[in-house]
């Protein structure tokens, strides 16, 4: 389990680094700025998986990735949305994971995901 973990952090940043590099025309200059980028969306996918669905606020991100301030959060999300993982929307809470589906389980208070994303596996 710990090894698909971390092959999937893997996949993330490599996929993040091409994001920038096509958007930029250069790569991201030090490992640290990856690792808070893929704490901020395991954060976003715990934190949906918790909550029903609901997206984190931009302040809980804050709080949970030690972040400065909340300006610094939308840099980090329009990263991640274009490595192909989130895809962000106009309104609060406005975040979805890509590659996923909501269903309900057995019981209406249980909830899982499934993934539909053929790049997981």
């Amino acid at each position: 389990m710990a090894t698909r973990i971390q092959d999937s952090a893997v996949v993330f940043k490599d996929r993040l680094i091409k994001a920038r590099f096509q958007r930029t025309g250069r790569e991201p200059h030090n490992e640290n700025v990856l690792d808070r980028a893929y704490r901020i969306y395991q954060f976003i996918v715990r934190f949906k998986l918790a909550h029903d669905g609901i997206a984190p606020s931009y302040r809980e991100i804050l709080d949970e990735c030690d972040l400065k301030s909340i300006s610094n959060i939308r840099p980090y999300l329009a990263w991640i949305e274009s490595g192909g993982f989130i895809r962000l929307m106009n309104y609060d809470r406005g975040i979805a994971v890509v590659g996923g589906r909501w269903t309900f389980g057995e019981s209406l208070n249980v909830r899982k995901i499934e993934s539909t994303d053929d790049r997981a596996n």
